[in-house]
């Protein structure tokens, strides 16, 4: 402890000196109370450092989060696959007949490509899957 050594060698003990122990014990009870608490959030398998449940915990957070990775690109996928099914109706609605813009914004009106069509699609389809 280099206080200890400064107190002895200078043979004085001032404010400068208390807090730096009052400074050094709070960090040091900090960081304790902070691995206790930590500890007490894991079952008493991994509290007492059991590798095995521990890796056995790791593989499973690892698989929650490969799942939750496909989930989202599947959604990602019927995301793009709701527009080119909207496109693709457009086109066939319009199929020989000349588009003019208020026949275009009568479709668009009647048929609105939003988000809660896009998320139907996806629940839908997801659905399906299931």
């Amino acid at each position: 402890m280099p206080t200890i050594q400064i107190f002895i060698l200078y043979n004085r003990l001032d404010g400068a000196v208390i807090f730096e122990w009052m400074n050094q014990y709070q960090t040091e009870s900090a960081v304790f109370f902070a691995i206790q608490r930590s500890k007490e959030n894991f079952s008493p398998a991994i509290r007492a450092n059991e590798t095995k449940q521990m890796h056995e915990l790791y593989y499973k957070l690892v698989k929650e989060q490969e799942g939750a990775t496909a989930l989202l690109q599947r959604k990602r996928e019927l995301r793009e696959q709701a527009v080119k099914q909207w496109n693709s109706e457009y086109n066939q609605h319009f199929e020989g007949v000349e588009i003019t813009p208020v026949t275009h914004q009568k479709y668009v009106q009647t048929y609105l490509l939003s988000e809660s069509y896009i998320q139907f699609f996806i629940r839908k389809n997801l659905s399906n899957v299931e």
